[in-house]
């Protein structure tokens, strides 16, 4: 509301002398929902994906039908954000930003999904079986996950997961590739895939993926258009001075930025400054910016929400209740009009 009273004020300085009367009148409906368009965005915080018991990682384990042993943080830390998303719809959210991949894998990655594609509804296209996740449904057992959630709360969703992409099959080598990538899946309020992103700029540790090829992706909802930038991405335009990615957003008529972070792992220089970082890019480019990090602890200036001037954001809290008792963090989501 403030970030859009202050574009009403403007445009009242741009109509040259009024009267008192006619001031009201102006800044009442350009300070409306309808002249403002902001959009109640929530984040997870407070999440860390390896405060589990391990009798509890093992019971996810077995309930996911997986061989995988990291399906078993996989499936404990989804019941997290499907708190989270619930939280989401009773608070009147219409948009959740997750923190990156390593929020659902935890430390140890091997677990990996194949994508959706765009257009899709995975609550209802990739369903298990009679709840078996033994067969195909396990395959896509975060985006099943999530797509339903969204749907069952009207609550659209950037989430972030490790997914993997086949090449088309070469019928001359009798071959296909596999390439695992960290992604960023946006869900509407129905569960339907609207966008993902491959994040190109990878931490030097992420060796166990590649990067996606060099495309800024922007996404339309609620009226205006979304950037998507994954975790070191963030960091490095200004440490490289490299701001191609963010040129490339703002050219499509990016207005906000969702920006999901993995501090947990790999471990990140205490340095990097999440707050700092995102002033320095919205003053830069005009853009508002919110993130979710996926850790316990409070990372020096994780602000969250940034506004297009530069300005930090003031937030409400809905801490999560009713999570299981195997799991030691006290998430939260935090929310703001973008």
């Amino acid at each position: 509301f403030i970030s859009g009273l202050a574009r009403a004020c403007r445009a009242l300085k741009m109509l040259g002398p009024i009267n008192g009367g006619q001031f009201a009148l102006a800044l009442l409906i350009l300070s409306s929902p309808l002249f403002t368009n902001g959009t109640k965005v929530g984040q997870l915080t407070g999440h860390d994906p390896t405060e589990w018991s391990q009798s509890a990682l093992d019971d996810c384990l077995a309930s996911s039908g997986s061989t995988n042993p990291d399906a078993g943080s996989v499936v404990c830390n989804l019941k997290i954000y499907e708190s989270a998303i619930q939280a989401a719809a009773q608070e009147g959210i219409e948009l959740m930003v997750f923190p990156e991949a390593y929020g659902l894998a935890g430390n140890n990655v091997s677990f990996f999904e194949p994508l959706a594609d765009i257009g899709t509804n995975p609550c209802h296209d990739m369903a298990p079986n009679d709840d078996d996740w033994s067969e195909i449904g396990t395959l896509y057992i975060q985006q099943n996950t999530l797509s339903c959630a969204a749907e069952e709360s009207g609550v659209a969703i950037a989430a972030n997961i490790f997914t993997y992409v086949w090449d088309d099959y070469d019928f001359e080598t009798q071959s296909a590739t596999m390439h695992r990538y960290i992604t960023e899946v946006v869900m509407d309020k129905t569960g339907t895939v609207v966008s993902y992103y491959h994040k190109h700029w990878l931490f030097p540790s992420e060796t166990m993926v590649e990067p996606g090829p060099f495309a800024p992706t922007v996404f339309d909802m609620f009226g205006k258009k979304w950037g998507i930038v994954i975790c070191w991405e963030g960091f490095r335009a200004d440490i490289e001075d490299d701001w191609s990615q963010y040129d490339g957003l703002v050219e499509q008529g990016a207005t906000s930025l969702v920006w999901s972070i993995g501090f947990g792992a790999p471990k990140f220089p205490a340095k990097l400054d999440t707050q700092k970082t995102a002033i320095a890019v919205a003053k830069k480019y005009g853009v508002a910016i919110v993130s979710s990090v996926d850790t316990k602890f409070h990372i020096k200036g994780d602000a969250g929400f940034v506004d297009a001037s530069g300005g930090v954001i003031s937030t409400s809290e809905a801490v999560l209740t009713g999570l299981p008792g195997e799991y030691t963090a006290k998430p939260a989501v935090h929310f703001a009009d973008l």
